[in-house]
C-alpha cells in the first residue's frame, strides 16, 4: 500500500490568536468615536493586533461601535 509518510519535527507549533468582541454604545456619535479611537490606541499599545472597527446604530438609536482585538503571537 502506498501510504504517506509524515515527518513531524518539520511540523511548527504555533500560539493560537485570542480574539475579543468588544461592544461600546454611547448616544452621541461623535463622544463614540473619541472613545473608540482612544480604546483602539491603548490597546494597539498594549500588544494587541486590531482586527476590525464597525459603526453603526442599535434599536434605541444609539450610535454603536464592536472592535474586534487579538492577542497572540503572530507569524
Amino acid at each position: 500500500m502506498g501510504g504517506h509518510c509524515v515527518s513531524y519535527r518539520y511540523i511548527k507549533t504555533r500560539q493560537m490568536k485570542r480574539y475579543e468582541v468588544i461592544k461600546m454604545t454611547k448616544w452621541k456619535t461623535s463622544v463614540l468615536r473619541e472613545m473608540v479611537e482612544n480604546f483602539i490606541n491603548d490597546k494597539a499599545s498594549e500588544g494587541y493586533e486590531i482586527i476590525s472597527v464597525s459603526l453603526g446604530k442599535d434599536a434605541n438609536d444609539y450610535a454603536t461601535a464592536f472592535v474586534t482585538i487579538a492577542k497572540g503571537q503572530r507569524e
